[in-house]
């Protein structure tokens, strides 16, 4: 969808913020994130609800939510990390990544912008944990 941010990332082959991508689906850092090392992860075919993604995109959306899970736990030092599915911000069916340390850590009302630099070193933080 021309309009849709995130269709825009994922057809971008430059983009340096892309954490993992194939030919199902992106992680990348959000632009408004709870904490460093909060993560989206999106079919690359543009669809808004989760229940409507066919089985194979499905499962494969969560085995790769779970490996930057175990990333981001691992590059954060958080004792959790969170998944949560929304969608209402975007569009976009989109998966949140997102490091925990405290009840409430999942409060969208705390989101605050994350500057461009801010978004390239958690996409560089979270790839170097990858690997």
């Amino acid at each position: 969808m021309s309009d849709c941010p995130f269709c825009g990332l994922i057809s971008d082959k430059s983009s340096r913020v892309i954490i993992y991508q194939d030919d199902m689906v992106t992680a990348f850092p959000t632009h408004a994130p709870l904490r460093d090392g909060h993560l989206l992860v999106v079919p690359n075919a543009h669809l808004e609800d989760i229940f409507k993604l066919d089985a194979e995109t499905y499962h494969h959306l969560f085995d790769v939510a779970r490996k930057l899970a175990a990333a981001v736990e691992s590059a954060y030092q958080s004792p959790r990390v969170a998944l949560i599915v929304s969608g209402l911000e975007v569009p976009h069916l989109h998966l949140h990544v997102c490091p925990i340390f405290h009840h409430g850590d999942t409060d969208s009302g705390k989101a605050k912008l994350a500057t461009p630099a801010d978004i390239e070193r958690v996409a560089e933080t979270v790839r170097a944990a990858l690997k």
